[in-house]
């Protein structure tokens, strides 16, 4: 790299401010709803060595022996020897890890090759800003990270670079296809360049032949996990699942009322204008149809967009400027994790003295019910609402929970007939899981509102008595 400029300097300094909004948001010890079972699945992939093949946590697996993929195995068991490192705080310490890596990866490829200029720092903040909410400890920080990277090198292959350079890709769909399931995303990324590249190839010759043999490489490299072609399978099951959609806030379009979601309309409106005044080149205009479709389809995949429009406004030949090269990479990185460092810091000295992680997630799920059913042991089948049974799987596996956050598992017509329950809709006592159900642990409130179910239960007092009950929780158990 040759003599960094104040220009430079200014990027790399707006970098470390903004790397400073994801390591504060990640300090919050309160673990996500979906971290628990996460961490049941390493838990057996560590105990018993092998991948699970039915689902060994719920009644509907335990009784059926329904067919699962863990197809985030190796994250999860990553996340057990964090967890059985340092407890909660071990999952915190791996969480700061997987947000610094999406940070990272996207300041990278936004500034790479940009000179210090104000364009790329001002998308940069709006990326930044549009990704925050997605601290959680989650296996889709891998997806983000090697998305980009994908779409990098796809830029380059397009710029004229040889494959060669890009047959690391390979082994890193690998890794990627036994960390998350989002793989197929990198994949197509790959196959719009090689299409986009066949539908110019009156003017950019036989560039499509440079990659064909890098993406087979990479498909194949997908099935190098230890369901191998059955993971496609899963993929099939989220690409066809719509219930899900509206019973689950992160798979729910965007919703534009709230201000952190304003940045993706920004830089989808930005990117717009800028593929318009290019003409509607055929790959800008695709790749940001694409990341359009995916990023308003549910809040989860917000990120792709963010990132689909960032590459069209940013968009810059072959990374082989001053600030191009793999010293930014490191520059960044130690920005990255000073911002780690400094916000942990000032946790510790001020918000985050006195506050201990167990306590915080005690607070936050029923732990006191978990106690309570583990000492009385009352009679099961568990009925269970929709946002604890990760957190149930994990800490009460003596029983089996009726639902949890794997929807594919459940299917469409089990999770809407679960919401209409738990809404305490005609028909609610009709449910077959909670007619079987000898103990159903009940939020009280959630969102701020009464849960209907739960006031339903405790008027029905021939069928349900109270057995417990906290500032959190109910317990009910069958009456008689």
């Amino acid at each position: 790299m040759g003599k960094l400029t104040p220009r430079h300097h200014r990027a790399l300094f707006v970098a470390f401010l903004l790397a400073l909004l994801p390591a504060a948001n990640a300090l919050h010890p309160r673990l996500d709803e979906d971290t628990w079972w996460h961490l049941a699945v390493g838990k057996y992939v560590v105990e018993h060595r092998d991948v699970p093949h039915t689902d060994p946590f719920s009644r509907l697996g335990q009784e059926q022996e329904v067919p699962w993929v863990a197809y985030s195995w190796l994250h999860e068991v990553v996340l057990y020897e964090a967890y059985s490192a340092g407890g909660v705080g071990g999952v915190l310490a791996y969480r700061h890890l997987l947000d610094s890596l999406t940070f990272l990866t996207l300041a990278w490829f936004i500034l790479r090759g940009s000179d210090g200029r104000v364009r790329p720092l001002a998308v940069l903040a709006l990326a930044t800003v549009a990704v925050v909410p997605m601290a959680p400890e989650r296996p889709w920080h891998y997806t983000v990270a090697f998305t980009t990277l994908t779409l990098h090198a796809v830029l380059e292959l397009r710029a004229g670079v040889p494959a060669r350079r890009f047959w690391w890709l390979v082994p890193l769909y690998a890794l990627w296809a036994n960390v998350h399931i989002q793989f197929v995303l990198g994949l197509g990324i790959l196959g719009l360049g090689l299409a986009a590249t066949v539908v110019e190839q009156r003017r950019v010759g036989g560039l499509a032949g440079k990659w064909v043999a890098l993406i087979a490489g990479c498909a194949l490299a997908t099935l190098v996990n230890p369901y191998h072609v059955r993971l496609y399978e899963v993929v099939w099951e989220y690409a066809t699942q719509t219930g899900a959609l509206r019973v689950v806030y992160e798979l729910a379009p965007p919703d534009f009322a709230k201000w952190w979601n304003w940045p993706l309309a920004v830089l989808l409106l930005w990117a717009a204008w800028t593929c318009a005044a290019r003409r509607l080149r055929v790959f800008d205009s695709a790749l940001l149809l694409a990341g359009t479709a995916f990023s308003l389809r549910m809040q989860r995949d917000l990120w792709f967009g963010v990132l689909t429009a960032a590459a069209v406004i940013t968009r810059l030949g072959p990374a082989n400027s001053a600030v191009a090269d793999s010293r930014l990479f490191g520059r960044l990185a130690l920005l990255t994790l000073a911002a780690v460092i400094l916000a942990r810091v000032v946790w510790a000295a001020g918000p985050g003295r006195g506050r201990q992680a167990d306590e915080v997630n005690r607070q936050a799920y029923p732990a006191g019910a978990v106690d309570f059913v583990r000492g009385h042991r009352p009679p099961g089948p568990l009925y269970n609402h929709f946002n604890w049974g990760g957190y149930l799987i994990w800490a009460l596996p003596e029983y089996p929970v009726g639902l949890d956050g794997r929807t594919n598992l459940y299917g469409d017509e089990r999770l809407l007939r679960a919401e209409s329950t738990w809404l305490g809709n005609d028909g609610w006592d009709h449910d077959p899981d909670l007619s079987a159900a000898g103990v159903v642990i009940a939020p009280k409130t959630l969102g701020g509102n009464n849960v209907r179910l739960t006031e339903l239960l405790r008027a029905a007092a021939d069928r349900w008595r109270v057995a417990y009950e906290d500032d959190l929780t109910v317990v009910f158990v069958r009456a008689g």
